[in-house]
C-alpha cells in the first residue's frame, strides 16, 4: 500500500493487485462510516474479481468414425479437426469393433 498526500491535490491511496483483500477491508470500513453507494459498488466489483474461477475441462471426446471414446491425455492416437462450423475428433487408427456387436 502506498499513501501520498499533496497539499494542493489531495490524498492518494494505492493498492497493488496483490493487496486487494486489504483494499476490500479498508473500503468496507469506509463504507460503514459513509454509506456511499459508489464504495459499495467498488466492493462488489472487487468481490467478483477475487472470487475463485473454476473451469471445466473435459478430456473425453467421441470419435466421429467409430463412436468410441477418446482420452486426449493418453497417447497421440487422435486428430482434433476444427473449423468455423465443426469441432470433430478422430482416432488415427480406430480399434476393431467386437464381432456380433449390435
Amino acid at each position: 500500500m502506498q499513501i501520498q498526500f499533496h497539499k494542493t491535490q489531495g490524498l492518494l491511496i494505492h493498492f497493488p493487485l496483490t493487496e486487494l483483500e486489504l483494499a476490500r477491508t479498508v473500503l468496507r470500513n469506509l463504507y460503514a462510516t459513509t454509506k456511499a453507494q459508489i464504495i459499495m459498488d467498488l466492493i462488489k466489483t472487487i468481490n467478483l474479481y477475487l472470487q475463485p474461477k473454476l473451469t471445466l475441462v473435459s478430456h473425453f471426446h467421441f470419435c466421429h468414425n467409430c463412436q468410441m471414446e477418446i482420452d486426449d491425455r493418453v497417447g497421440d492416437n487422435f486428430i482434433h479437426y476444427t473449423s468455423d462450423t465443426d469441432d470433430k475428433w478422430f482416432h488415427r487408427y480406430c480399434k476393431p469393433l467386437k464381432e456380433d456387436r449390435p
